[in-house]
């Protein structure tokens, strides 16, 4: 009779951390994605940067 009563709830639980298993999942690839999308924007602004110095450097020598 107890087995009756709780397999419901242990099929919720089971349930819920399935759920919140594919949830971390995607919540850790998305913060992934967002830091390699920060640092390839960074990236490129740093080259953006060294370009533009060097073309102020050159004119002015």
């Amino acid at each position: 009779m107890a087995r009756l009563v709780l397999e419901p709830v242990v099929q919720e639980l089971v349930l819920a951390q399935a759920v919140a298993v594919v949830l971390g999942f995607f919540a850790f690839e998305a913060c992934f994605v967002f830091l390699l999308v920060l640092l390839t924007l960074f990236f490129e602004l740093c080259l953006a940067a060294c370009f533009f110095f060097g073309f102020v450097l050159s004119l002015l020598c």
